[in-house]
């Protein structure tokens, strides 16, 4: 990898966005995991919260390959 690349700004971006997303949906796990058998209608909105932060994770771990595809970095 060469100088220009060992140090990628759009790909620090891209990871931290992952890493906060990531964070997100640990926190709305275990928010789930507490609601259990408690408020049905708080349960069913945590795990549509976590099936969006899901999919938006998804998506930016995409958007990283293609980055680092697209850039060798």
């Amino acid at each position: 990898m060469d100088a220009a690349n060992r140090y990628c700004f759009m790909r620090s971006l891209l990871e931290e966005h992952i890493v906060i997303l990531t964070s997100k949906l640990f926190s709305l796990n275990e928010r789930l995991c507490g609601l259990v058998g408690r408020d049905h209608q708080e349960f069913l909105a945590t795990q549509l919260a976590c099936s969006k932060t899901s999919k938006r994770l998804s998506k930016s771990r995409h958007r990283l390959e293609a980055h680092r595809i697209a850039h060798g970095c």
